[in-house]
């Protein structure tokens, strides 16, 4: 998760996803310290580069996902933070995350350390499962 700069109240969530079994999909995620979460894609458009909401991410089994920024890549962005963060601490989230052939998703709790934007890369090595 990168330390959001000076004035900004949301920011993007990294980390890598690994689902066991039969694979599953990402539909949703959470945390006390946003009003909400979002599930992002990063797409080009002419000269310009834009993001868009998701309905879910893939997990296919056994391989793992990495959410980050990048073109055709996914990510979480955490949106209108409740309070200011701090680089190091760790911040609990909640994914929802619904495994192939289940008719409901389940909640996995997951921690994610804040990092600094010079740092933001640390957050792609973490396996958070």
């Amino acid at each position: 998760m990168r330390l959001p700069r000076e004035g900004f109240n949301s920011t993007v969530v990294f980390m890598t996803l690994q689902a066991s079994g039969g694979g599953a999909e990402l539909v949703g995620a959470s945390s006390g310290v946003a009003r909400s979460v979002a599930l992002l894609t990063m797409a080009r458009q002419g000269d310009t580069v834009q993001m868009a909401p998701v309905a879910s991410v893939e997990l296919p089994a056994d391989a793992p996902v990495q959410l980050r920024t990048g073109i055709g890549s996914f990510h979480l962005m955490a949106l209108q933070l409740k309070r200011p963060l701090k680089g190091g601490e760790t911040v609990p989230f909640e994914l929802a995350v619904k495994d192939k052939g289940a008719s409901t998703a389940r909640k996995v709790r997951v921690q994610v350390k804040v990092v600094a934007p010079a740092n933001h890369q640390a957050g792609h090595e973490e396996d958070l499962h």
